[in-house]
C-alpha cells in the first residue's frame, strides 16, 4: 500500500441515505457549511506583497499571481454544490456494507440491480479561457482524492483504496482505446500500484480487453467520479459517436460511477444534432458557462466581483484604491471578459509600467500590450465583440498560449530587474557617503566601528525616505537603546562623561548646519 495515501476517518451521517456508508462518511461534510467559507476555502492567492517591495519584487509577485490566484464566484459555488451531489448520490447505491452493493466483493462479478438509480452526468460547457477546467480543478481539492479504509470497514478481507474522483483528458482522435488507457494510467498515477506496467504494456492489447481492465479498476477503487475533460473531442470521430457514449452510459448504470464532462460549445452543436446522445450527455443537468459580462442595470455582477478583487493586487505606488473607469473600460473591451485573458493582460500590463517606471496603470499601456502579445487571439475576441456565434464554434481556443504568456513575462522580468539592480547601484553610492559621515561623527564621539554597526546603519539608511545623517544616527541610537545594546568605545581612562553623552553630543552635532557658528549667524 502507498503510505503517502490517508486514512480513512468517519463521521457519522445525519441523512438517512448515508448513514452507514463509509465511501460516504469518509468524505468532507459541506451539508452546514455557507457558500462565504466554501468560497473561502476555494479562493487561491499570492503571499501578500511587501509595501517597500523594489520593482523587482513587485514583478515576482505578479508572476505568482499570474499562475497561482483563483478568484470564486458565484458559478464555481453553484459546481461545487452539483459536484458534491454526484459523489453522494453515486456512493449512495455503493454501500458496501449492504448485501446489494453493485461494487460487490473488490474483483467478484460485477452485477447491476432494477433499484438502482439511472446513470448519472453532468456537463460543464464553455468556451475556451474562461476556467473551467482549473475551477473544476480547484472544487476537486476540496475532497481527498484518495483515501485507505483498512480492512473491515469497506471490504471485511483486505484494505481498500478509494479513489474519490479521476480527471482525464479525452484523447484529441476521440478514441475508446486511447480513452481506456488513461483512465487506468491516471488511476495507477493516484493510487500507485503498478496497474501500467501490468495492463498497458502489452503491444496486443485489445479494445475489449482495455475496456474490462479498466472497469474492473473503476469497481475495485470505488471511483466517486470520473471528469472528462476536453469532451468536445469525444465528437471528433463519427463512427465512434454511439459505440463510445453506450460503453460510458454502460459505466454509469452498471458501476454507478457519475460522469462530468468539461467541453466547449462544439459539444452543443453536436447534441443538437442527436438528440439520443443529448439525452445521455448531463442527465443530471449542464452548467453552460459564459464570459464576464459587465452588468447594464447598474448592479454588481460576477465581473464587479472578479475585477475589484483583481485590482486589489496591483502593485504600482500610484494606482488609485478603486479601479479607474477607463482602465476598467479597456481591460473589459480587450478581454472581452475572458478571464485567462484578463488576468494575462492585467499582469503583463502591470509589468510594462513597472519596466517603464510608471506608478500608475493607464489604457496606453493596456492597449500597447494587447497589440504586442495577444495578437493570436484577437479574431476570437474580435468574434465575441460581434457575438458570432458560428464563429466562436470554429475556434479551437480562446486562450493566450501559456508559452507565449511565459516568454512574454520572462523578458519583462529581466528588463525590471536589470532597472532595479542599476538602481540599486547608483542608490549605494549616497548611501556609502552617509555611513562615512556618520562614522565621522560616531568616532568623534569615540565610539568604534564595527561590521555589526555599519550594517545596522546602512538598514537604517535604505529605510529612511530622505538620507538625513542626524535622523539615520537617532533611529540607530533607539533601535540599540531599545534592545539594551551598548556601543563599543574606545578606551579612554580620562573620560568621566555618562555612556549616553557622547551619542547625545554626536547627534547635536549631526543635527547642526555645515559650517561655523558665524557663518549660520550670518
Amino acid at each position: 500500500m502507498d503510505n503517502s495515501i490517508p486514512v480513512a476517518c468517519y463521521a457519522y451521517s445525519s441523512d438517512p441515505q448515508h448513514f452507514g456508508n463509509p465511501l460516504i462518511e469518509a468524505l468532507p461534510s459541506f451539508q452546514n457549511v455557507s457558500s462565504r467559507d466554501i468560497a473561502q476555502a476555494l479562493r487561491h492567492k499570492p503571499e501578500q506583497l511587501n509595501k517597500i517591495a523594489n520593482r523587482r519584487q513587485r514583478s515576482l509577485f505578479l508572476m505568482a499571481l499570474a499562475v497561482h490566484t483563483f478568484i470564486p464566484l458565484a458559478r464555481h459555488i453553484q459546481a461545487h454544490t452539483f459536484i458534491d451531489l454526484m459523489i453522494r448520490l453515486g456512493y449512495s447505491n455503493r454501500n458496501p456494507l449492504q448485501r446489494e452493493d453493485p461494487s460487490g466483493p473488490a474483483g467478484g462479478k460485477i452485477k447491476s440491480y432494477s433499484h438502482a438509480r439511472s446513470s448519472m452526468s453532468m456537463a460543464i460547457i464553455g468556451c475556451s479561457g474562461i476556467g473551467k477546467t482549473f475551477s473544476v480543478d480547484q472544487i476537486l481539492g476540496l475532497y481527498p482524492q484518495a483515501l485507505l479504509h483498512q480492512a473491515g470497514q469497506v471490504d471485511p478481507e483486505k484494505p481498500v483504496i478509494q479513489v474519490v474522483y479521476l480527471k482525464v483528458e479525452c484523447p484529441p482522435d476521440g478514441s475508446m482505446k486511447s480513452l481506456c488507457a488513461s483512465v487506468i494510467a491516471e488511476l495507477d498515477r493516484v493510487v500507485n500500484q503498478g496497474y501500467v506496467e501490468l495492463f498497458l504494456n502489452s503491444k496486443r492489447i485489445t479494445l475489449e480487453i482495455l475496456r474490462e481492465r479498466m472497469t474492473h479498476l473503476l469497481n475495485l477503487h470505488r471511483v466517486g467520479l470520473l471528469v472528462l475533460d476536453e469532451a468536445q473531442n469525444l465528437v471528433r470521430i463519427r463512427q465512434n459517436h454511439d459505440v463510445l457514449f453506450n460503453f460510458l452510459v454502460s459505466l454509469t448504470n452498471t458501476l454507478q460511477v457519475p460522469i462530468l464532462y468539461i467541453g466547449t460549445p462544439k459539444v452543443v452543436k453536436f447534441m443538437q444534432k442527436d438528440l439520443r446522445i443529448a439525452r445521455r450527455f448531463g442527465n443530471c443537468g449542464a452548467l453552460f458557462w459564459d464570459r464576464l459580462k459587465r452588468p447594464d442595470n447598474g448592479q454588481k455582477d460576477e465581473w464587479d466581483s472578479f475585477i475589484d478583487e483583481l485590482w486589489s493586487y496591483r502593485v504600482l505606488k500610484k494606482d488609485l484604491l478603486q479601479i479607474p473607469a477607463d482602465v476598467e473600460d479597456a481591460l473589459y473591451n480587450l478581454s472581452q471578459g475572458v478571464i485567462d485573458i484578463l488576468i494575462k493582460l492585467f499582469v503583463l500590463s502591470e509589468m510594462r509600467a513597472l519596466e517603464l517606471g510608471m506608478e500608475r496603470l493607464t489604457v496606453g499601456i493596456i492597449e500597447a500590450i494587447y497589440k504586442e502579445h495577444f495578437g493570436s487571439v484577437a479574431p476570437m475576441l474580435d468574434a465575441l465583440r460581434r457575438n458570432d456565434v458560428e464563429a466562436l464554434i470554429r475556434y479551437e481556443d480562446i486562450r493566450l498560449p501559456d508559452t507565449n504568456f511565459q516568454e512574454a513575462m520572462k523578458v519583462l522580468a529581466t528588463e525590471v530587474t536589470s532597472k532595479t539592480q542599476a538602481e540599486q547601484a547608483l542608490s549605494d553610492v549616497p548611501t556609502e557617503n552617509l555611513v562615512e559621515e556618520l562614522f565621522g561623527l560616531l568616532q568623534n564621539a569615540r565610539f568604534s566601528r564595527t561590521p555589526e554597526l555599519e550594517e545596522m546603519i546602512k538598514s537604517r539608511i535604505r529605510s529612511q525616505t530622505l538620507a538625513d545623517p542626524a535622523a539615520v544616527l537617532m533611529a540607530v541610537v533607539e533601535k540599540l537603546a531599545a534592545a539594551s545594546v551598548t556601543l563599543p568605545q574606545q578606551a579612554n581612562p580620562s573620560d568621566s562623561a555618562p555612556a549616553d553623552a557622547p551619542i547625545a553630543n554626536a547627534v547635536e552635532t549631526a543635527a547642526m548646519p555645515i559650517g561655523s557658528p558665524e557663518d549660520v549667524n550670518e
